[in-house]
């Protein structure tokens, strides 16, 4: 449960650009008093853990949101920011808040994947660069309850993963769990997910629903 101020900032997409240190912040802010405000708009990029050495900062000056939710965004440019990758995981925080008021913060990496053709042979790349992916199921079962790790179980999957000389883990058929994610935004490992079967061999009309919803939390969840 989250309690909030009536006017607030509800959601941040870090939506990352193919450009080092360049991302576009999504704001969705939510004002529930029935009529339109007013606010400042402050806007911080910080590596995180060091809230007093910002890569980029900004004010939006009398910011007007009408009721209901109210979306802008905000390019960030941080030549001093450094990317995110296996061997080097730098991470962020994009820290939104409004003039005396609500705060969002919101972790992340300067990164990009892509998958391109390259002479007829399709390559992945990673920040620009091609990027080699070893990776193993990761099966999900866990030892004390069966579903759900504890820190120190997750913690040593991935360091476990990483000693192997994977940079990849695969869930499997399913929807990961944020602690592992997070970990693994760390310590530096990538992650595969996928929303989970129901229509692989045919399936009817609820079926595929069920499924795009799953993919659409997903995404929605995990984008950052």
């Amino acid at each position: 449960l989250l309690l909030v101020d009536p006017v607030s900032v509800e959601d941040v997409f870090v939506r990352n650009r193919p450009t080092l240190a360049t991302v576009d912040l999504v704001v969705t802010l939510r004002n529930t008093t029935g009529r339109s405000t007013r606010h400042d708009v402050r806007v911080q990029v910080f590596p995180a853990g060091h809230p007093r050495e910002p890569v980029f900062e900004q004010v939006l000056p009398d910011v007007e949101i009408p009721p209901g939710a109210h979306e802008l965004t905000v390019p960030v440019n941080a030549p001093r920011a450094r990317p995110w990758s296996p061997t080097e995981p730098n991470l962020y925080v994009s820290r939104v808040a409004l003039a005396g008021g609500d705060a969002l913060d919101t972790r992340f990496g300067f990164r990009w994947f892509t998958v391109e053709d390259s002479g007829g042979q399709t390559v992945f790349r990673l920040n620009g660069r091609r990027i080699v992916l070893r990776s193993s199921i990761s099966w999900g079962f866990w030892p004390g309850n069966g579903i759900y790790p504890t820190p120190a179980l997750a913690e040593r999957e991935i360091r476990i993963a990483r000693a192997y000389g994977l940079n990849m883990l695969n869930f499997h058929r399913g929807i990961g769990l944020p602690r592992l994610l997070d970990l693994a935004d760390e310590l530096g490992l990538l992650y595969y997910e996928e929303p989970g079967g129901y229509t692989a061999h045919g399936g009817d009309d609820f079926c595929f629903a069920w499924a795009r919803e799953k993919l659409l939390r997903m995404i929605i969840r995990d984008r950052n």
